[in-house]
């Protein structure tokens, strides 16, 4: 797996390093539904500066917003997701998983965000 995955502060901090498929997105989410904590966690950060999404098509994040959304009905309902990106491809596919997320009804919140700071601000507001 290409990504170190923190518990902090009831939260969840996933850092993405290196060239990564959905495979390997699939492999944190499954790491994260499956932890302890799950269930009462407020906040999850994807970080995916220092990764390469070229692997991945844009239509690859449904699956993982409809993962999401399964795992949103035992979660608690005010959970948000932020997801750092930079340039248009990574962007673009951050855009899509949230909205495929919101037209499933996921209750969760989402952000995108250019800095692990900003990110970090807006899931503790």
């Amino acid at each position: 797996m290409k990504c170190n995955v923190d518990y902090i502060d009831e939260g969840f901090i996933a850092s993405f390093y290196g060239s990564i498929s959905m495979d390997d997105i699939h492999d944190v989410n499954g790491k994260l539904h499956g932890h302890v904590e799950f269930d009462d966690h407020h906040y999850q950060i994807f970080d995916f500066l220092n990764a390469d999404l070229s692997n991945i098509v844009l239509s690859e994040p449904e699956e993982a917003a409809s993962m999401d959304y399964f795992a949103s009905r035992s979660s608690r309902s005010n959970v948000k997701v932020a997801l750092i990106a930079c340039g248009s491809h990574a962007i673009e596919l951050c855009s899509s998983y949230i909205d495929e997320s919101k037209s499933m009804g996921s209750p969760w919140l989402f952000g995108i965000f250019n800095s692990l700071t900003d990110a970090k601000s807006w899931v503790k507001s």
